[in-house]
């Protein structure tokens, strides 16, 4: 959709500085941003939204103070990174009680 194709890149046809500045100005929300999450990861459009949802919740509740905006998303990376992790946590718990059972 952006022009960015990685296997004219590999093939030796694109640079990678031309390929870097087509991803610095890709817009929020796109796939890329989305992958490693945070403000970037939401479109302008719904970052508005949350913000004029945000006032509403203020204007109407008891202690405006306490409301506070939604948190932005995870990255895709970041998930990916925290089920390896659990995978891992959970493959040594398995290791050490088939260790203490068996011996």
């Amino acid at each position: 959709m952006y022009g960015i194709r990685l296997d004219d890149y590999w093939a030796g046809i694109e640079r990678p500085g031309h390929i870097a500045i087509l991803l610095e100005h890709l817009p929020r929300g796109s796939a890329v941003h989305a992958y490693y999450g945070g403000p970037i990861a939401i479109t302008d459009e719904t970052d508005m939204l949350g913000l004029i949802e945000q006032a509403i919740y203020r204007t109407n509740a008891e202690k405006p103070e306490s409301v506070q905006r939604r948190a932005y998303p995870e990255g895709i990376r970041e998930l990916e990174l925290a089920a390896e992790h659990d995978e891992h946590q959970a493959a040594r718990f398995r290791a050490l009680a088939t260790a203490t059972t068996t011996g």
